[in-house]
Parts: C-alpha cells; structure tokens; sequence
C-alpha cells in the first residue's frame, strides 16, 4: 500500500471525508501510512480519526512528517495505557 497524503485541516468539517477513505483502504492487518506534512491543524476528532484506523487495521498508523503542533497534539494524546496507535517517521520531503 502506498502511502496517503492528507492536508489542511483534519477536523469536525473534514473528519466524514477521511473516514470515507478509511472504509476504501484500511485493512485489518496492515498499516496504515499517512503523510501528514501539508495538514494545517488536528483536533481531537482529528485524533479520533487516526484511533479509528488503529482499530480497522489493528496495525500502529504510520504518520509521516507530522507538523510541529500536530506533535503536541500527538503527544498530549498518546494512548500510554494501551498499545502504540501511531508511529511517526520523518523523512526528507522532496521538491
């Protein structure tokens, strides 16, 4: 599987969208890749979001190159109680 590109906000009003390629493409049992260098902002639903595709796949998301605040948010959120949701990965962006 290649990898999904997601950009500008992954929140409340673009959520039902993400969801929709969730149900297309994940997999129970493998990995879900998302880059996530061009996302704007997250919230919570945003998280929600990646939590769900933890669930369809059972496999930790893979998120490349998340932004700065997309960290904190990340961080403030990380699941310490049950296994890794997600995994960043950082990898040069080519122009």
């Amino acid at each position: 599987m290649g990898t999904i590109e997601l950009g500008g906000e992954l929140d409340l009003s673009t959520v039902h969208d993400f969801h929709e390629v969730l149900d297309q493409v994940a997999t129970p049992g493998r990995a879900l890749v998302l880059d996530l260098s061009q996302v704007t902002f997250m919230d919570s639903i945003g998280v929600h979001g990646l939590l769900k595709a933890w669930h369809m796949t059972g496999e930790p998301v893979v998120l490349q190159n998340p932004p700065a605040r997309v960290r904190r948010l990340l961080a403030i959120c990380d699941p310490k109680s049950r296994p890794q949701a997600w995994m960043i990965q950082d990898h040069a962006v080519s122009t």
